[in-house]
């Protein structure tokens, strides 16, 4: 991809064979892999990679939010599709990781889905759940 006269070099790589979900890629810019902030491989979806070109293209990386206030461990609530009817599913989950800083300038967290395992989501996606004590009336 050329801008002006910047030359930036765009791979792309399907996931599944790195450990990642079915849909994704794994990326590399200019020879290099992109890996979340951990150190673990990073994968991106195709809406999120074609605002991510778009962004670099542009030169339009905004700063990024605040970090939410999620932490490793935590009992969330975490989108998980679209019913038939419309309306947004959520599962009750937990965290696997703080949120991590995506090279979309957006904010992704690792959740334990219940039925596909270890993924990770925006963290718009996910929100705390406050756990009960049985004993309180």
């Amino acid at each position: 991809m050329r801008f002006n006269t910047t030359t930036t070099r765009i791979e792309l790589a399907d996931a599944t064979p790195f450990g990642g979900p079915t849909g994704t890629y794994r990326m590399r810019v200019d020879r290099r892999w992109c890996d979340a902030a951990d150190g673990a491989p990073w994968f991106i979806n195709r809406q999120d990679l074609g605002t991510l070109i778009t962004r670099i293209a542009m030169g339009t990386f905004a700063e990024p939010s605040p970090r939410p206030e999620l932490t490793a461990r935590q009992r969330v609530r975490a989108f998980s599709g679209i019913a038939e009817d419309g309306t947004r599913k959520y599962e009750l989950t937990w965290t696997l990781t703080p949120p991590i800083l995506g090279a979309d300038g957006r904010w992704h967290i690792a959740v334990n889905s219940y039925r596909s395992g270890p993924v990770f989501l925006q963290c718009d996606d996910v929100e705390p759940v406050t756990m009960r004590n049985n004993n309180e009336k």
